[in-house]
Order: C-alpha cells, then sequence, then structure tokens
C-alpha cells in the first residue's frame, strides 16, 4: 500500500521538516593608517581629507582597512565573517597620483602616492 503522505514519493521518503534561520552579517569596515575617511551625507560615499602636496615632493599615504564583522552560528559560537578587503581607486587618477594595493583579505592596505611636478604651484 502507497502513503497518502505528500512526501513519500517513488524515489524515496523526504523526512521532517525543519525551520532554519539564516542571517547575513553584511561587512563592517574601520579604516586606520595615515587618512581615516568620514561619511559624506552629500555625495552619499566615504570622503578622505584634503592632502597638500608640496611641488618637486614625494607624497606616500598608506592606507587600511580591516573587516571586522562577526557572527554566530547556530551552535552559539562566534563566526568571524569571511569578506575579503580590497582598497581600490574609483574613477580616474590624476596623472600625479598612484594608488598599489599592498594587501589584501580581512585586512588591506593600499599606497598612494603623489608627485607634484614643477609648474603646478598654486594648483
Amino acid at each position: 500500500p502507497r502513503s497518502q503522505d505528500p512526501r513519500a514519493t517513488s524515489l524515496g521518503w523526504y523526512g521532517e521538516e525543519h525551520c532554519v534561520d539564516v542571517e547575513v552579517v553584511p561587512p563592517s569596515l574601520t579604516w586606520a593608517g595615515d587618512m581615516i575617511p568620514t561619511w559624506d551625507t552629500q555625495q552619499g560615499r566615504m570622503q578622505f581629507p584634503t592632502v597638500t602636496g608640496h611641488v618637486g615632493c614625494d607624497l606616500e599615504i598608506i592606507l587600511r582597512a580591516e573587516d571586522t564583522a562577526v557572527g554566530n552560528s547556530t551552535n552559539g559560537s562566534v563566526i568571524i565573517s569571511p569578506y575579503q578587503v580590497h582598497i581600490r581607486q574609483e574613477g580616474p587618477a590624476s596623472a600625479e597620483a598612484s594608488l598599489v594595493e599592498l594587501q589584501t583579505g580581512r585586512e588591506a592596505a593600499a599606497a598612494v602616492h603623489v608627485t607634484v611636478p614643477r609648474g603646478r604651484e598654486g594648483d
């Protein structure tokens, strides 16, 4: 005799149902290093402070960011988020500046190199 339960099929028994709560923990970025950005509400993005470069001098700024997000597993243990942090440039860069990624992972670092050439005095 065939079971009247719709979970009983010719392929097997689909057992008891269980409810599972899934929570996705978003990344939580913390900045460190030579420059700490702040949230610009008008532009809707992070804004780094303005830096003054001097003509004929090289300037290096180290940026550091870390994902500090944590969550809890179903057994109550703490899980460190798996997000990989990258510091990248958005939009076009000036000819005098470059960004070099030094480290990626849960912690990231990048160096911004700025050289102000002669003839740019007062810009």
